[in-house]
């Protein structure tokens, strides 16, 4: 006579309430750890998910990859959520010793959720798979009792855990090979402007059409004078008169920045023909416009760990800013005023002397300086490195420091003071990183009604009629190419409305998609005249529009209202919106209006910038 276990019997009879319920918590699980891998892989955008967003601080911060092994936590999640989920679905939610797998995993959920609050960083995908773990683990202990020990559950999980993770890390070590090639093209290119500057270190050369550079392009003059100050920080580390000059502009408690740190401390060490001088770009808002304009937050200390950083430099010189330069970077520019305190202390300063000092109105007017020199500069993240008064780019590339000082010192450049060196500012700068960004094919567009020469150079801008700022440029654009011939305008919709576009995280205004869907039927209906006669139209009334005010608009043009009324209800206008608010968001958009010049992206700060703008229309003739 058998024999029946109560373990078998208890998940003999698992309901299909608890079931369904397990079923769907995995569900969950494996949808947010899905969109983690997507949103690194593929054009997927998602709110939550952008730049600097609370999604990109946990996946690409220490928290996000498997110690050791680099792998991405994300991918190693949806490997294990899809495992799990088909051995539940195979198994009649029955999984017996693997529910021990399941207790490990939950363990680590509630220790990502603790590092998530504690870093104030709370990612939505991230707690959604979170959330499932928990919900499928409380199916598993409360309505199925006790393991089983079966041997086939074990390796349905194992054989498929296995492949899906296999497949995920081979994606994952493809795009970092990608990125890496893509790193150190553009640090080669930097070593080139490096070493072909002259001895001012006063140009940077233009490039032909292919992109290449050439040495038969005229140099791009910079906006400086005889009289121009050097390019230097206020403290130096190394000779004043050095083959080799480093400016760097970092953050204190910024991981990529900490990693040049570690190569520069190598460098110095190793050569005395390399010059070091620091400045700051602290994402704070406590001292950084750009950062509370922006509402990023991203390093609450950073600006107090800048400030100590000048405090030491007025108190003690080029030395002193060096140690508390150095002692700022292992911490990861995170202490309290006790530990400040005390580590000025050891390093030699009078403790309540510098705390004073630290905490007075010249060490925020410094870095507020420094702030302000890496807007004009061009600054968009940190770190941003100067070699002879040339950006080095590319410096993600490994050991891209390190290299890149050892082949410029092989070219045995001429040693100099800082005063040699004058990197492009304003509108030089941001016309040379224009010029210098990779070109893009834009994405397709079927329904396109541009302005200008159908062969013409493209000019393509994604707006929203009702964003002051896309207003304005539109002006300006379409009443600088009436001057241009040989050039094309498309303008491309992307309202800041849910209800047309589905990649905002908000709706924020009321008439958007109204205005896009009007100015798409207007050509959709009678051609490309009565679109851009309708768009300019709208443009005008950006400020002021009310959805009543169509109907006149619509007649005064001479459309056919029904037709026109017809249309903005229409399937294909609706289609038309979306395509082009996910076109934008497959290269990368992170503002408006977003502004892309002969396939290469227009600098984001500077859509207002008129004369940057016609310098650059003017170069595409």
């Amino acid at each position: 006579m058998g024999t029946t276990s109560l373990s078998d019997t208890n998940e003999s009879r698992l309901s299909p309430f608890a079931f369904w319920g397990g079923a769907v918590s995995l569900l969950l699980a494996v949808a947010a750890s899905v969109v983690l891998v997507v949103q690194r892989h593929g054009d997927l955008r998602l709110p939550g998910c952008g730049l600097q967003s609370a999604c990109a601080t946990i996946t690409s911060g220490p928290w996000g990859r498997l110690p050791g092994l680099d792998w991405p936590l994300s991918h190693i999640g949806a490997a294990y959520f899809l495992a799990l989920l088909l051995t539940w679905l195979v198994r009649g939610g029955r999984l017996g010793s693997l529910r021990w797998v399941m207790r490990v995993g939950v363990l680590g959920s509630l220790l990502l959720m603790a590092v998530m609050v504690q870093g104030a960083a709370l990612c939505p995908y991230c707690l959604m798979v979170h959330l499932g773990n928990l919900g499928c683990w409380g199916v598993v202990e409360f309505y199925s009792v006790s393991a089983d020990g079966s041997k086939s559950t074990m390796r349905v999980f194992a054989a498929s855990w296995g492949v899906l993770l296999g497949v995920l890390i081979g994606l994952d070590e493809v795009a970092k090979r990608e990125e890496t090639q893509a790193a150190e093209q553009s640090r080669r290119e930097s070593v080139v402007n490096i070493t072909n500057s002259d001895a001012s270190g006063s140009t940077r050369s233009l490039r032909d059409a292919s992109g290449k550079s050439s040495s038969n392009v005229s140099s791009v003059p910079l906006e400086t004078s005889e009289g121009s100050s050097p390019f230097t920080g206020r403290y130096r580390v190394g000779p004043e008169v050095a083959a080799i000059r480093l400016v760097i502009i970092s953050d204190y408690q910024c991981p990529d920045c900490r990693g040049i740190e570690q190569q520069l401390r190598q460098v110095l060490e190793e050569r005395d023909d390399v010059s070091f001088s620091a400045k700051h770009f602290p994402f704070c808002v406590e001292c950084n416009r750009a950062a509370k304009a922006a509402g990023k937050n991203l390093h609450p200390n950073a600006c107090w760990a800048a400030r100590a950083a000048e405090a030491a430099g007025i108190l003690g010189g080029d030395a002193g800013f060096a140690k508390m330069h150095r002692w700022l970077f292992d911490q990861k520019g995170t202490f309290t005023e006790s530990q400040l305190h005390e580590a000025a202390a050891d390093l030699g300063f009078q403790a309540d002397t510098f705390l004073k000092e630290w905490k007075g109105q010249e060490t925020l007017g410094r870095v507020k300086e420094d702030i302000e020199e890496a807007m004009e500069l061009g600054l968009h993240q940190t770190p941003m490195i100067f070699v002879n008064g040339q950006e080095l780019k590319g410096w993600q590339a490994p050991d891209a420091l390190l290299r890149t000082v050892e082949e410029v010192a092989k070219t045995a450049p001429t040693p100099a003071t800082a005063g040699a060196d004058q990197p492009p500012r304003g509108t030089d700068k941001y016309f040379l990183d224009w010029q210098e960004a990779p070109r893009q094919t834009m994405p397709a567009d079927r329904s396109r009604f541009p302005m200008g020469s159908p062969e013409g150079v493209e000019v393509v801008m994604w707006g929203d009629f009702q964003e002051p700022y896309t207003a304005d440029l539109d002006r300006n654009l379409r009443r600088l190419l009436r001057a241009r011939p040989t050039l094309r305008y498309d303008f491309r919709h992307y309202p800041f409305h849910q209800d047309c576009n589905p990649t905002v995280p908000r709706s924020q205004h009321p008439y958007a998609c109204v205005m896009s869907k009007a100015a798409e039927a207007a050509g959709q209906v009678s051609g490309s005249e009565a679109y851009w006669t309708m768009h300019a139209w709208l443009m005008e009334h950006s400020a002021t529009f009310q959805p009543g005010d169509l109907e006149e608009a619509g007649r005064t043009q001479g459309l056919d209202m029904g037709q026109f009324q017809a249309a903005m209800d229409s399937d294909a206008v609706e289609q038309a919106i979306r395509e082009d608010a996910f076109a934008a968001r497959k290269l990368g958009l992170t503002g408006m209006p977003f502004l892309w010049i002969d396939g290469r992206r227009f600098p984001g700060r500077q859509v207002q910038n008129l004369e940057l703008l016609e310098r650059v229309l003017d170069s595409v003739k």
